[in-house]
């Protein structure tokens, strides 16, 4: 009985002491994990780009970052693209901006008002001039004089057309905008009253607006803004731009309905070959090829009219000014603006990187639209979709003049006078 006792004590001692360094040993391990997950910086992304992209690149993206910095994870934070920009501005209002930020032109003016917005100026001047130099200049996106976004892609807004119309009908693509109308003419054809292009100047389509204007006006020799942001399209470029398009509407060289119609509209006729160009983005290819899969379609080479310049467009990636981790984040930037993801993005989305590297890239070269891009955008002349306080009203009063010139409301030198004029006011109002 005492030894049955013994040994029962010694077992509960055993037990004990075996329990005891178990705990120490629970204690230990937790004390690791503490000290682990203390040194791992978490940083969040607000993005729109799991249904342009796919979710399965996103994930691939996110999972070579960490890989290749370990320590630093990204909470990736999707909506749709609209929803993104409300997401975005919901954390920046409570006081905690995203630390990376999908961003659009547009949605600046908002979020820099609530300090969101770190300058990445002098991010970039740290990293020194040589690698500034990797970017085409339309990527530093300046908002009120510093550097609030850097586009990831870099796009140019031109002239589409369809390959195998262009070669039944004997065509060449146009070199300039009075190539452009003699083109139109000769698409147009009033015994089956069909037309060679189509304009979206619906007051819902204000980012075709700005863009056709924009590229009018660059061709003319003509820009959008300043270096401070006010109007500067108020001059005898801004002016031959306006009539120069309110021309292919008089003379009947455009599909009828030009203010109501959509973008949504433009591409459907593009993409169904009921018209042979079309004026947008490279992304044209990939939408025109899912409605019909058989079109052959191309950029027109750059055109020189007075200038050979455009008008470029993108989206990009900014820092949040109240971030705690901004020297993760500006890792996590560098790696989106990399070579390795440059190439990977641009093969996989269509959209040409803002790097130079980009027009060198077989891939680029080899496609009949993006080949076309990195001299629109390069060019000198080329102008970026401009980038203002209030842009949403800013674009709106500035489409409401375009269409009263169109429709004849207004003579076109006072709507060009009227909509600059508008534009300054709202943006000296937005600055007090």
């Amino acid at each position: 009985m005492r030894h049955v006792l013994k040994v029962s004590v010694l077992c509960v001692m055993v037990v004990f002491v075996i329990t005891a360094f178990s705990l120490i040993g629970c204690k230990t391990a937790a004390a690791e994990t503490t000290t682990k997950a203390a040194g791992e910086v978490t940083l969040t992304w607000t993005e729109w780009w799991d249904s342009e992209w796919g979710e399965e690149i996103m994930v691939d993206l996110i999972a070579t970052f960490e890989k290749q910095n370990t320590g630093i994870k990204i909470n990736r934070i999707y909506n749709a693209w609209f929803d993104t920009y409300n997401k975005t501005l919901a954390m920046a209002q409570v006081g905690k901006p995203a630390d990376i930020m999908g961003m659009e032109g547009i949605w600046m003016s908002s979020l820099d008002k609530l300090g969101a917005l770190e300058d990445l100026g002098p991010w970039f001047d740290k990293e020194g001039q040589a690698y500034k130099d990797r970017f085409v200049d339309p990527a530093f996106v300046n908002y009120k004089g510093k550097i609030k976004s850097v586009y990831m892609y870099v796009y140019p807004f031109s002239l589409v057309y369809n390959i195998k119309i262009f070669k039944d009908k004997g065509l060449e693509p146009p070199k300039n905008l009075d190539d452009l109308k003699v083109v139109l003419k000769n698409l147009r054809n009033k015994t089956t009253n069909t037309y060679g292009t189509a304009l979206p100047m619906s007051a819902e389509a204000a980012y075709h607006v700005m863009m056709i204007y924009g590229l009018t006006l660059a061709q003319f020799g003509g820009k959008y803004v300043d270096e401070n942001g006010m109007a500067a399209f108020n001059t005898e470029a801004g002016v031959k731009a306006l009539q120069y398009l309110k021309d292919l509407v008089d003379a009947d060289l455009v599909v009828p309905g030009t203010l109501g119609m959509t973008a949504v509209q433009t591409r459907e006729f593009f993409g169904s070959e009921q018209i042979a160009l079309t004026y947008d983005g490279p992304f044209i290819s990939a939408i025109s090829k899912q409605r019909n899969p058989e079109i052959q379609l191309a950029f027109v080479p750059q055109m020189h009219s007075t200038t050979g310049g455009y008008i470029v467009g993108g989206s990009g990636l900014s820092m949040s000014a109240k971030s705690e981790h901004k020297e993760e984040a500006w890792k996590f930037i560098k790696y989106m603006m990399s070579d390795e993801v440059a190439d990977k993005l641009t093969k996989t989305t269509f959209l040409p990187w803002g790097l130079k590297s980009t027009s060198e890239n077989p891939f680029v070269k080899n496609d009949p639209v993006l080949n076309e891009c990195s001299a629109m955008v390069e060019d000198p002349d080329t102008i970026l979709f401009p980038v203002t306080p209030e842009a949403d009203s800013v674009q709106r009063e500035f489409v409401y003049n375009i269409q009263a010139a169109l429709n004849g409301e207004k003579d076109v030198n006072i709507a060009i006078d009227d909509a600059a004029k508008e534009w300054n006011k709202i943006i000296e109002a937005s600055s007090k």
